[in-house]
């Protein structure tokens, strides 16, 4: 017996949010992952950061361009988007970080904010 897959209808809506960083310094995405998990811990607690069930994305993830993305819940997006606001330093390095968009969907979120 194998379990069965929810329907569309009935699966949590996902968020796609892709920022840039300003920055003099290139980082690699352990350095983000690091940096954001600490964040969303202390402003939103554990409860808040389970809920919001964020998600650095590989697939959005473009060392060079200093862009990357995080998947999260539809309703968890303006908690996320103040974390990112909040971090002014990454391994000691002053960073400002900005939201270059949201997207429903993966393919969307590359094709409207990946330059």
């Amino acid at each position: 017996m194998s379990l069965k897959r929810l329907p569309p209808s009935m699966r949590k809506k996902q968020r796609y949010i892709v920022c840039k960083i300003e920055s003099e310094k290139i980082f690699d995405i352990g350095d983000i992952v690091g940096c954001l998990w600490k964040n969303m811990l202390e402003f939103l607690g554990e409860k808040g950061v389970s809920e919001a069930d964020p998600w650095i994305m590989k697939d959005l993830f473009y060392r060079d361009k200093k862009i990357f993305g995080i998947k999260t819940g539809k309703n968890s997006v303006e908690d996320i988007r103040t974390c990112l606001a909040l971090i002014t330093d990454i391994n000691d390095e002053k960073v400002c970080i900005h939201v270059k968009g949201v997207s429903g969907t993966l393919k969307a979120a590359r094709n409207k904010f990946v330059d």
